[in-house]
C-alpha cells in the first residue's frame, strides 16, 4: 500500500495536503463549469 514506510505525522501531513488539494481543484472545476455554461447561453 501507499502509506507503507511512512511515518504516521508525514502520512497525515501528505493527507491534509491532498484535501487542501481536493478543495482547491473543487473550486476551479466549479468555476470553469461557471464558464463553460455561460458560453454556452
Amino acid at each position: 500500500e501507499c502509506g507503507r514506510g511512512i511515518p504516521d505525522e508525514e502520512r497525515e501531513r501528505r493527507s491534509i495536503d491532498e484535501g487542501e488539494g481536493d478543495i482547491l481543484v473543487s473550486i476551479f472545476v466549479s468555476i470553469s463549469h461557471s464558464f463553460v455554461y455561460s458560453f454556452n447561453i
